[in-house]
């Protein structure tokens, strides 16, 4: 959701003393996105928990993150093109993310994740679904469009948009990551949120990214968390979200997706089924399930 007013940022809680590593060298060995050791300047994450191999059409990282302003968690959702299909679920007004997928819901593994902003109920940018065009491109609508045409991703700068009879395209509000390059100026006062993005990394998978501070995030079980309003006034900045995703998830490209009060995500591979339950709610879902 296009969020118009900023509020007062509310303070976060001392983060908990990190251990030795960024990551335990049992976890880096089994870890299937992060890399094993992280310097101390910015954020740093920390395996919980991985869900499948990193050959799976579809496969997951848990993780928390700490830093001198933030602590909170980071799910990862990793997609094989070659193994997986990945579509875009539109909708004619916002809507949770498990409310888009019902009676839509992929047989089998799937994977779903927030997609892009909106504005009066309406996508900001453009949105193709299905091979249709749903919205067109804007230059409101933001500086990137990921789309998939062929079966190959690609996120792209929307001046450079022109790809033919796309699968899905979907334009959002910006680019955070180019070529391995962090696109996101340094400068004062970058706003704490919720963050989601998609990414494709270095390996040409697309990865699936929410990151949440945990004042955040209110855990209705092990396995399901509801945004609170804290999701609009706390998290990581824009900055030390694009820089983890070059880092740590080894980006080439990236593309923010409608964060704060609209992040979320579902996760269903195997016995793992795993929410993160927005506070409002989002106009599109990028889902991918395993062929």
């Amino acid at each position: 959701m296009l969020g118009l007013a900023c509020s007062k940022t509310q303070k976060a809680p001392p983060p908990p003393a990190p251990p030795s590593a960024a990551v335990s060298s049992a976890a880096a060995s089994a870890a299937p996105f992060a890399s094993a050791a992280a310097p101390a300047r910015g954020l740093v994450l920390h395996l919980e928990r991985h869900i499948g191999k990193r050959g799976d059409a579809l496969s997951a990282g848990l993780y928390r993150y700490t830093g001198a302003a933030s602590h909170g968690r980071m799910w990862v959702a990793r997609v094989l093109p070659g193994k997986a299909h990945i579509q875009l679920l539109p909708v004619s007004r916002p809507r949770p993310l498990a409310d888009i997928l019902k009676g839509r819901e992929p047989r089998g593994d799937y994977v779903a994740v927030n997609g892009g902003f909106y504005d009066k109920e309406r996508p900001m940018g453009l949105v193709v679904a299905g091979g249709q065009p749903v919205a067109p491109l804007r230059k409101r609508g933001g500086s990137g469009v990921f789309v998939m045409r062929m079966g190959h991703p690609a996120i792209v700068h929307r001046d450079a948009y022109k790809a033919k009879k796309p699968a899905l395209a979907l334009q959002s509000v910006d680019r955070l990551v180019d070529s391995g390059r962090v696109l996101v100026r340094a400068r004062p006062g970058l706003r704490r949120d919720a963050r989601s993005a998609v990414v494709i990394d270095a390996e040409g998978a697309v990865l699936f990214a929410v990151a949440f501070d945990a004042q955040a995030a209110f855990p209705l079980s092990n396995d399901a968390i509801r945004m609170s309003a804290a999701s609009t006034t706390s998290g990581p900045t824009l900055l030390e979200f694009a820089r983890l995703l070059v880092r740590d998830l080894h980006a080439r490209t990236a593309l923010n997706l409608d964060g704060g009060s609209s992040t979320s995500m579902l996760i269903r591979i195997g016995k793992a089924h795993l929410d993160v339950i927005a506070r409002h709610a989002t106009i599109n879902a990028l889902v991918a399930d395993a062929r």
